[in-house]
C-alpha cells in the first residue's frame, strides 16, 4: 500500500476513531503486487496501516448480506452475476 496514501487516512481518524476498510482485491483486476487471498490483504493492510500509528482491531471476512447492505454501486458489482468475491473488513482504531 502507498505510503502517502495511508499516511492521508489515517490523518482523518480523529483520536480514539475507527477506521473499517473493506478490501476484495482479485487477480482478475491485473493489480499487480496486490495480495488476493485474504490472509495477506489482512496482513499488508496491517502492516500499512500500523506503520503510521492506527491499532489493528481485527479482520472477518464479510457474508453477501454485509456486502449488500454497503449500499454502493461497487458493493454491487462484488455480487453480480454470481461472481460474489471474498471481502474483507478490517479495523483499526486510532489511540
Amino acid at each position: 500500500m502507498d505510503a502517502a496514501v495511508t499516511s492521508g487516512i489515517a490523518s482523518v481518524v480523529a483520536p480514539g476513531g475507527r477506521l473499517d476498510l473493506v478490501l476484495a482485491p482479485a487477480g482478475r483486476d491485473h493489480l499487480d503486487g496486490v495480495p488476493t487471498a485474504p490472509a495477506d490483504v489482512t496482513a499488508a493492510a496491517r502492516a500499512a496501516f500500523e506503520e503510521v500509528g492506527l491499532v489493528f482491531t481485527g479482520a472477518v471476512p464479510m457474508t453477501a448480506d454485509e456486502i449488500r447492505s454497503l449500499g454502493s454501486s461497487w458493493a454491487g458489482r462484488l455480487l453480480r452475476d454470481g461472481r460474489e468475491r471474498r471481502a474483507i473488513r478490517i479495523a483499526f482504531t486510532s489511540p
